[in-house]
């Protein structure tokens, strides 16, 4: 007999809130990633997201392996965008751990880095300070106090957008962000050349994880975010 569906998302959200970390992934037998036209590939780039860093050696592992795999493509990437839940709990260790293993990669020059539920929702201001201060340095830019940021290149602009403060499951985006997000938009497109944008949640009712992560969406602010 089939549970009703109040129970079965009830199931749904501890098993994804209690999953199973000793598990080693080991590199891809998938054949290697190729462009079709090689000499005239004008941006590369990887985009990851929920890597979940707990302080267990197989998160670590794990997650060195996913840059032996980008590295054994073969081709030149420009950038790796992780669009969130860098961590599974928040704790500074965990984010420690995830760039420790970064700065010894030699697979991706940049990476850009925004905040998920799993960042914010416990330990958001110490989060946001640890990661964007990081993201500061990393990339030769202020970004201050903000949780969001924008970075060119080869020509093309990356626009990363991000909750600005701790709410459980949904992002909380600003007026200030959202103009920001205009601005940079305007500025990165008005060649005809197109941007990239990056947010953890996504926009409300258009995920593929109704059950799961029924919550996790841009929250109020969605359709103005949209709009732009």
């Amino acid at each position: 007999m089939e549970l009703p569906l109040g129970i079965r998302k009830y199931i749904y959200q501890f098993q994804a809130m209690m999953p199973n970390y000793d598990t080693e992934c080991p590199f891809s037998k998938d054949e290697p990633l190729s462009f079709e036209d090689r000499e005239n590939v004008k941006l590369a780039f990887v985009a990851l997201a929920d890597t979940h860093i707990v302080n267990n050696e197989f998160a670590f592992k794990n997650l060195n392996n996913a840059f032996e795999d980008i590295k054994n493509s073969g081709e030149k990437f420009d950038a790796l965008l992780l669009a969130g839940d860098i961590a599974d709990y928040g704790f500074k260790s965990e984010y420690k751990g995830f760039l420790d293993v970064y700065s010894k990669q030699d697979a991706v020059p940049h990476i850009f880095l925004t905040l998920g539920n799993h960042d914010a929702r416990f330990f958001y201001g110490r989060a946001r300070k640890t990661v964007m201060d990081w993201q500061s340095k990393h990339l030769g830019i202020d970004i201050g106090k903000k949780s969001y940021y924008s970075y060119d290149i080869n020509g093309y602009t990356f626009i990363v957008i991000c909750t600005e403060k701790a709410v459980l499951e949904k992002a909380y985006i600003s007026k200030e962000q959202i103009a920001f997000l205009d601005s940079e938009l305007k500025r990165a497109t008005e060649n005809g050349k197109p941007a990239f944008v990056m947010c953890h949640q996504a926009f409300q009712f258009t995920h593929g994880l109704p059950e799961v992560w029924k919550t996790g969406d841009m929250g109020e602010q969605s359709d103005e975010v949209r709009a732009v």
